[in-house]
């Protein structure tokens, strides 16, 4: 299954291998900026401009619980991989770790100094990557609750951030339109550019254009504000329509049948 967030206030779930839309989530009052199921695909989180954290329950659709940030509305949103609570991204610079169950609040992180943009765990649950305006990365160490390490290497705000299956590396994309891997082995990072070229596949965001891929471990992906996903095609395997309102192409650009 597949979930879209949308500016239309709503949250979708679609099924691709039928092209098959299935239910829809509009308990939200503004653009929904992120939607992600939980590990066991029972819930999913999301975010909106409504400055609302909110969980649902996917086979009754029912919205279990509401969270509103006072601050900075919630710009990301990851689940822990123990599926019981998830780190939040936050336009005001901070961070939460909050459990799902009773929506408290477990730790907080003021380590930027400019917006969150993207947050992700690390697969053993025990670290937290996160990018923002600020240019930077910084990995989080959740058993001591303190951060361990600030990363540069990006020349903008650092848009996504995430860690391959097995957690031996992650990615990081930004406005500077870099996508950069880094070694994760917490003593030293070193990181490689990847820029945008004839292997990388992108679709657009902003035409209602939206693509699906199986990725393997080998294979990475960014996001960037210059409206593009840009996925290492090694071995990267694209779907086929889910509808009209659907494009898949290949790594030629060329939209598949």
């Amino acid at each position: 299954m597949m979930l879209t967030a949308s500016d239309d206030k709503s949250v979708k779930i679609w099924r691709v291998a039928k092209r098959q839309f299935l239910s829809s989530f509009s308990q939200q009052t503004n653009w929904v900026r992120a939607a992600k199921f939980s590990p066991n695909g029972k819930m999913i989180a999301t975010v909106s401009d409504d400055k609302s954290l909110r969980i649902y329950d996917v086979n009754t659709g029912e919205c279990t619980r509401t969270i509103t940030e006072e601050r900075g509305a919630p710009r990301q949103v990851a689940w822990h991989p123990w599926g019981n609570m998830v780190a939040v991204a936050l336009g005001c610079n901070r961070i939460k770790i909050i459990d799902v169950g009773g929506s408290q609040l477990l730790q907080l992180y003021v380590v930027h100094s400019a917006p969150v943009n993207d947050v992700a765990f690390h697969p053993s649950g025990n670290f937290l990557l996160s990018g923002s305006d600020d240019c930077t990365i910084r990995v989080l160490d959740l058993l001591e609750g303190r951060p361990i390490y600030t990363l540069t290497g990006h020349t903008a705000a650092v848009n996504a951030v995430g860690f391959s299956q097995d957690g031996e590396k992650f990615a990081t994309g930004g406005n500077d339109r870099q996508l950069l891997v880094w070694q994760s082995n917490l003593h030293t990072y070193d990181a490689s550019q990847f820029e945008a070229k004839s292997a990388l596949l992108s679709s657009s965001c902003d035409t209602s254009v939206a693509s699906v891929y199986q990725q393997s471990n080998a294979s990475s992906t960014a996001l960037s504000n210059d409206h593009s996903i840009r996925i290492d095609m090694r071995e990267s395997h694209a779907y086929k329509i889910l509808d009209g309102n659907f494009q898949v192409l290949d790594s030629e650009h060329t939209k598949l049948p």
